[in-house]
């Protein structure tokens, strides 16, 4: 769909849907609908969406820059917003939950989905692509076994693909565990995870920011396996202070500075990756490309979500995260052998 349509167009015709939606939501409401089956219809359809709202964004900056070798600021402005909305959304978040009243939250949800809407139709909207074919299921099965086996035939994808899932299953792991491992080591400051959150928030905000500023120069493809292991060796050492055997309100600073400093490299791996992905791809073949990237990337989640009970029980929490952390690590260095490195030179812009 992101390959076929205007992405403009798109995206406004997403933000149109979500405000039919909420305004659906808000008259069942008000006349006494259950608010469980209204949560669980948006969660629903704001799911749906996303699987073309995803590739649609990571696509989008190609369609608005005039040189190649602007790719890396415009994602950077991309993913910038995306930080900054993220880090609002959660302390508007807590004033909604505040209120204790559905409606309000809806209605604020709906006046910035409209706001986003009338922002979308003010920027020229990109040319449709040429293509010329139907959209039967028969097209669309077509068109997602076009999306795998462009990744099989780019290199920078395929041998980035093993990496990435072994990553991120790692931090997946690692993350879905932290609810405990706020609880269980700074139990005694009960604002540890809340920090966190907000720790790695800000951190890939900065990192945006630095990438923004600095993208010609720091923003190469052969400096990713850096960022990468900065990111691995941010988890290790999140690891290895939950081994100090006592706790106070440093331990529980650091833990949100290395925080800040995952967000701060992972911003800045995303940003790199998915720009070398996106000008590594034909025009036409963006949306797929990406599309099914984030496809085989989205199984890391649920594979960690299903084994880090057994994994929490086979090794404990503090030696899961540091093995997870090395495997990072490890995972890193192998991008700098000469057959990794060589694909990142070649496809660098």
């Amino acid at each position: 769909m992101v390959d076929r349509s205007s992405k403009l167009k798109l995206l406004r015709i997403i933000a149109f849907i979500r405000i039919i939606t909420l305004i659906i939501a808000l008259t069942i409401l008000a006349i006494g609908g259950s608010n469980i089956y209204i949560v669980i219809a948006i969660v629903i359809l704001n799911a749906c969406l996303n699987t073309v709202y995803m590739p649609l964004t990571e696509s989008i900056a190609p369609t608005f820059i005039q040189k190649d070798e602007d790719i890396v600021s415009a994602n950077s402005w991309v993913s910038l917003a995306s930080q900054v909305s993220s880090i609002v959304s959660s302390g508007f978040s807590v004033i909604m939950v505040m209120m204790k009243d559905p409606k309000y939250s809806l209605i604020f949800v709906m006046i910035s989905v409209i706001i986003s809407f009338v922002s979308l139709s003010r920027i020229k909207a990109d040319d449709k692509p040429q293509i010329h074919s139907d959209t039967s299921s028969f097209q669309l099965r077509l068109k997602i076994k076009e999306g795998i086996s462009l990744i099989y035939k780019n290199h920078l994808v395929s041998i980035m693909i093993p990496i990435a899932l072994v990553t991120n299953f790692c931090y997946w792991t690692i993350w879905l565990l932290m609810p405990k491992f706020s609880v269980d080591i700074y139990g005694k400051y009960s604002f540890t995870y809340n920090f966190m959150d907000i720790g790695v928030t800000i951190g890939g905000i900065l990192g945006t920011v630095v990438l923004t500023k600095l993208g010609k120069r720091i923003g190469k493809l052969h400096f990713y396996p850096v960022y990468l292991a900065g990111q691995a060796l941010s988890l290790l050492l999140l690891g290895l202070l939950s081994l100090v055997p006592f706790v106070n309100i440093i331990n529980v600073i650091l833990v949100g500075v290395i925080w800040f400093l995952y967000g701060f490299f992972n911003s800045i791996t995303a940003i790199i990756y998915f720009s070398a992905v996106q000008m590594s791809a034909s025009k036409s073949d963006i949306g797929k490309t990406v599309g099914a990237v984030l496809t085989i990337f989205s199984v890391a989640n649920p594979i960690a979500g299903i084994t880090s009970p057994f994994l929490l029980k086979l090794a404990g929490l503090r030696p899961l995260i540091i093995v997870l952390g090395l495997i990072m690590f490890l995972a890193a260095l192998i991008i700098y052998t000469p057959p990794c490195m060589k694909v990142l030179i070649e496809n660098e812009k």
